[in-house]
């Protein structure tokens, strides 16, 4: 007589038991509901939110409804969100903020108009009508570029910042509020960035005459000389280095072969 087996309990296939614990986990989700004990959620229904620590038995619309508040996340910070921002990562801060993408920065420069000339006195610079940007990226780098727009009516005023001698040189500026600014010497990069440049003033031991030469914005040259000058600074050797001849012949192969020191 064969021994009697009772069945196992539970179920006996690796596949039911997947069934079997999909159906159980089911059941819990319904009893509990998805927001921790709430009843079950109704049909899905605009700017309907659910709580992130539960989400058994709900669909991925419904947890991620058209309307998302991001500003539920502890890590981000929104504050007067525009048109074409987008959250990006602030390190120091440790936080998503909204910012809008990073505009290129130019020199400050000169617009439109703002040419020099003498006159109406032989000691005297006009300034034409003109407008121009000064441009702030270095307050803040962090941040994006603080554009702010100069415009100026024709000035006429004496040439006071160096007495009317052979070999005077004066150079002239707009500053932020539109006024005009004389300079003895070089102006230095704190004011060629703060300030619009627009060129100089010579006198050659008889008359003043002018050189317009401004900083003509988002020029290609003045943002190369921005960029070698203010930005990367100069370059120096600081030992050695000696220069001396050195004698060389031309290869007809085209390589320079070296044939002294």
């Amino acid at each position: 007589m064969a021994r009697y087996q009772p069945d196992k309990a539970g179920p006996k296939t690796l596949r039911a038991l997947f069934h079997w614990a999909w159906g159980q986990l089911d059941r819990v989700g319904v009893r509990l509901g998805d927001e921790g004990g709430a009843a079950p959620d109704p049909p899905t229904t605009p700017g309907h939110v659910h709580d992130h620590r539960n989400l058994i038995n709900v669909l991925p619309d419904q947890h991620h409804p058209q309307i998302h508040n991001l500003t539920s996340h502890s890590d981000v910070v929104i504050s007067g969100p525009l048109d074409g921002e987008a959250l990006m990562y602030d390190t120091p801060a440790g936080e998503w903020q909204n910012k809008a993408p990073r505009a290129e920065s130019w020199p400050t420069g000169l617009i439109d108009g703002g040419e020099l000339n003498i006159g109406p006195g032989v000691n005297d610079i006009e300034v034409l009508t003109g407008s121009g940007v000064i441009v702030d990226s270095y307050t803040n780098p962090n941040q994006q570029p603080v554009n702010t727009p100069v415009t100026w009516a024709q000035i006429n005023a004496a040439i006071t910042a160096a007495p009317a001698v052979a070999g005077s040189i004066v150079w002239f500026t707009i500053d932020v509020g539109g006024n005009l600014q004389q300079y003895a010497t070089v102006p230095s990069p704190v004011v060629i960035r703060d300030e619009i440049f627009l060129g100089s003033a010579i006198y050659n031991g008889t008359v003043w005459g002018e050189v317009s030469s401004p900083t003509v914005i988002n020029s290609s040259s003045h943002a190369f000389d921005e960029f070698v000058n203010r930005v990367v600074g100069p370059t120096f050797i600081i030992d050695g280095g000696p220069e001396g001849e050195v004698s060389w012949t031309f290869d007809p192969f085209g390589e320079l072969v070296r044939v002294g020191t």
